[in-house]
């Protein structure tokens, strides 16, 4: 069952029966592996900003190592979507097995994120459209919508642990 600790900021792990954490572990761990291909193209975007503010030469000068992991875009595609089902479907086994305040603070965090992006992003395209803005990029809604999944759940464990 869902029980708040640290003022509503975590869950008290030791109140999950066995097959809880096993779950919750599983889908951690599946998520960690859904990103590890992410990480090279992370790694290069770090080494062009340190070229760039080690020395006065553009960027463009200078030899920096390719995003590639060195397989078939393809393949990594279906790594990452892969592997992040399955952890969503191992999070969505944990959460059926969870009480109502649990259902409570994830479905308002889920929503409330989902709602705070979608407008993000609306008034982001549109400013785009009008030339204000740059385009969105690409990990811009997942990012924005991480960031808010967080600030939601942790207000929402606040809201309903007093």
């Amino acid at each position: 069952m869902y029980e708040f600790t640290h003022r509503g900021a975590g869950v008290n792990w030791a109140a999950l029966d066995q097959m809880s954490r096993r779950l919750v572990s599983g889908s951690m761990a599946s998520a960690v592996v859904a990103v590890m291909p992410l990480f090279k193209w992370t790694a290069d975007a770090a080494r062009r900003v340190g070229i760039e503010f080690q020395s006065p030469m553009p960027v463009d000068g200078t030899a920096v190592s390719t995003p590639s992991l060195y397989l078939p875009v393809a393949w990594i595609v279906v790594w990452v979507i892969g592997f992040a089902a399955l952890s969503g479907l191992l999070w969505w086994r944990m959460s059926i097995r969870q009480d109502e305040l649990f259902h409570r603070v994830q479905n308002w965090s889920l929503g409330m994120s989902g709602a705070w992006t979608a407008a993000a992003l609306t008034v982001w395209g549109l400013l785009d459209m009008t030339g204000i803005s740059p385009p969105i990029q690409a990990a811009a809604p997942l990012i924005l919508f991480s960031a808010l999944t967080i600030l939601f759940g942790r207000t929402a464990a606040r809201k309903w642990a007093s």
